[in-house]
């Protein structure tokens, strides 16, 4: 992950490194450090890492703001020159471009060791690293094992979540057009967990967002109904941006229901994936992504054996899916179609592009495969019911 370039100064600031230009870029992130002596060198600099000069490669200071201006192209989140035999004052030039983009600009004297700099630095990111990591997996652990409670209880704790207080689950699922390499997309998810975080992190306090498989979890703790929608419109508008450049992405978000504790977190989150289920097949309106929003669907995602879902569904549903795969016809699609025009014919066929006629065969092949009547009002329940099971399996 990475530690906000101000946190990081503070802990060096006794080794004489002081702030000589651009400091209203201090809240940027920081993931690692470098030593940058040339612009050929600068190619290996990666984004929001500090970049560490001493001019020992440069024949005079006149070479600084190209390298300079280089790192800001590279997205440096800050220099750090050590001023001494080879650049003993910054250019004036130099100050005025780092002022200009909010680059910050540092000086720390010859006679400081850069390598206990770089020592500092290394540890307080690796240490923050750590922690997230330790934290992301504690969640994960609350999630996928939830009745092993003394691999996240106690982690958590010692984070300083209160265990026993309400948590929160949002899911992000990011559809793709195209195909794309699995080590593509986790390193992608990763990057993406990071800006969420070290963006969000200015706003709010007790959350953590981490990558899983394909998806974005992002748990709150201890949040009123009014901070996760805060939350969850600030995160919707995030990633909105990143991936605004990228047509063939689209997301979908589903936030569960707020659990009693710690214990619960992993219902919260199978409600937030069912969530983003029912947006994705345009089961739900647009922009519906809570738990409280889904109506009879709730009912259902609250049945924890998924083998009663199953069932149900082999027993009404599965029938007539079976038998769309197998004679390439459209049984389901036109059950849910009467059904939701309200046994209307006319509607359905209309709606589905074809006669009243064909809609009332199929409509006689549907009771045959099913033995259920149409007419009859407890039959078209749970059929009605049926579709709902098949739409959250």
């Amino acid at each position: 992950m990475a530690v906000a370039l101000k946190k990081l100064i503070e802990k060096i600031a006794h080794l004489d490194v002081v702030p000589v230009a651009g400091e209203s870029g201090m809240d940027r992130p920081v993931t690692w450090i470098q030593m940058v002596e040339s612009i050929e060198v600068s190619t290996f600099l990666e984004d929001d890492e500090i970049a560490i000069v001493t001019g020992i490669s440069m024949k005079s200071s006149d070479e600084l703001l190209p390298l300079v201006r280089v790192l800001d192209e590279k997205n440096a989140s800050g220099i750090i020159l050590n001023t001494g035999p080879y650049i003993d004052k910054v250019p004036q030039e130099v100050l005025d471009y780092c002022n200009d983009a909010d680059l910050p600009f540092f000086t720390v004297p010859w006679r400081i060791r850069i390598s206990e700099i770089m020592r500092i630095l290394c540890y307080e990111i690796t240490k923050e690293d750590q922690k997230n990591f330790q934290q992301s997996s504690a969640f994960k652990n609350a999630i996928f094992f939830p009745s092993q409670t003394e691999l996240y209880m106690v982690p958590l704790s010692e984070y300083g979540y209160q265990t026993e207080n309400p948590f929160t689950v949002a899911v992000v699922q990011i559809r793709k057009d195209r195909e794309e390499k699995s080590d593509t997309i986790y390193e992608r998810l990763d990057n993406l967990c990071f800006r969420l975080t070290f963006t969000l992190a200015h706003t709010f306090r007790k959350f953590s967002i981490f990558p899983y498989n394909e998806e974005i979890i992002a748990v709150m703790a201890d949040y009123s109904a009014e901070q996760i929608t805060k939350f969850i419109a600030a995160l919707s508008h995030h990633i909105g941006d990143v991936l605004h450049e990228k047509q063939n992405e689209k997301y979908t978000i589903g936030v569960g229901k707020t659990t009693q504790s710690a214990r619960c977190i992993y219902k919260s989150y199978r409600q937030a994936v069912t969530v983003c289920r029912l947006q994705y097949g345009g089961i739900t309106k647009k922009g519906s992504v809570y738990y409280a929003e889904m109506g009879l669907y709730k009912l259902l995602m609250n049945i924890e054996d998924r083998e009663v879902l199953e069932d149900y569904y082999a027993h009404t549903i599965k029938p007539l899916a079976d038998y769309d795969s197998d004679h390439q016809t459209n049984l389901v699609a036109v059950l849910a179609s009467y059904l939701f025009h309200n046994c209307s014919v006319q509607e359905a066929a209309e709606e589905l592009f074809i006669h009243r006629n064909t809609v009332n065969y199929r409509l006689n092949k549907i009771s045959e495969l099913t033995h259920m009547d149409l007419s009859s009002q407890k039959s078209r329940l749970e059929l009605q019911a049926g579709l709902m099971v098949k739409n959250i399996l």
